[in-house]
């Protein structure tokens, strides 16, 4: 791959391991770690301040199951200025596209506008949930000051509703038919019931969308926290507001004990909203 500064972005290699180490540790950011698993690393090639070419910068992404860790993302003194860590960016970026993570996130004591500008987002700490949280990036190695930014691959969206037995359903059975991959979808109840209602059922089969294998789901405070967007449906104080997430809540009528007739207007009404997120989320 070839940057916009002539530089080279290649994986990094055992020879290189200690150079990089370096680089990282004269900019203030933590070495220990680097070329290690989980990780995977990509280092920049190209003219230093002699002339010769030399590793000019460094990046690292760790795994952790769907989650990513951006770390030591740095780019030498001389090379600044000149796309080079946007090149190291754009690698990590396609490899956890590759990967279908989740979200990447990254602590930044100085750089928050860098990657602000490469589409992230400044979370709360409090917002880090899964195994990422528990990096030592995250619990040592960054300090509390830092800034936490999370990058999403695809946008995620929560449906919530009481019983997440038909409103919630729909919706998130319509947005994902819509999105096509664009949008990672789920749904959840507060209370959730043991199955579907029956009216819709029918009224999603209808169009074509089969919900037979759908089962209501519990709402947890993690699926609440890892959601871009959360939908609330009529489940009042018991859906959760988080810091960081982005949250809507539709009025829409109650599908259950409906007959089918009076089940397909709210499955409009809700396709309709659906359309309209859309447009905003992918």
């Amino acid at each position: 791959m070839t940057g916009p500064a002539a530089a080279r972005v290649e994986p990094l290699a055992p020879a290189d391991v200690e150079r990089l180490r370096a680089l990282a540790a004269a900019a203030g950011l933590p070495a220990a770690g680097i070329g290690e698993p989980p990780g995977r690393y990509w280092v920049a090639r190209g003219p230093a301040a002699s002339g010769a070419e030399a590793i000019i910068g460094g990046v690292g992404l760790e795994r952790y199951r769907d989650q990513g860790l951006l770390r030591s993302l740095v780019v030498a003194a001389e090379a600044r200025g000149r796309g080079v860590g946007t090149a190291l960016l754009a690698a990590a970026q396609a490899a956890a596209r590759e990967s279908a993570l989740r979200e990447v996130v990254l602590l930044t004591a100085t750089a928050a506008g860098f990657f602000r500008r490469h589409g992230f987002e400044p979370v709360p700490r409090s917002a880090l949930a899964g195994p990422v949280a528990t990096a030592p990036e995250v619990t040592e190695l960054c300090p509390e000051t830092a800034t936490v930014l999370r990058w999403r691959p695809v946008p995620e969206v929560l449906f919530v509703c009481v019983h997440n037995a038909g409103r919630s359903q729909m919706a998130a059975a319509l947005l994902e038919h819509r999105a096509r991959g664009r949008v990672r979808v789920r749904s959840a109840g507060s209370e959730p019931a043991s199955a579907l209602h029956p009216g819709v059922l029918a009224a999603m089969a209808e169009i074509g969308l089969d919900l037979r294998d759908r089962r209501p789901a519990l709402l947890t405070d993690a699926a609440a926290r890892s959601a871009d967007v959360v939908v609330t449906m009529g489940c009042g104080d018991a859906c959760p507001i988080y810091p960081g997430t982005r949250h809507l809540d539709w009025a829409v009528p109650d599908p259950a004990g409906l007959p089918l007739e009076a089940v397909r207007p709210i499955r409009d009404a809700i396709d309709r909203r659906v359309r309209e997120l859309l447009t905003t989320v992918a």
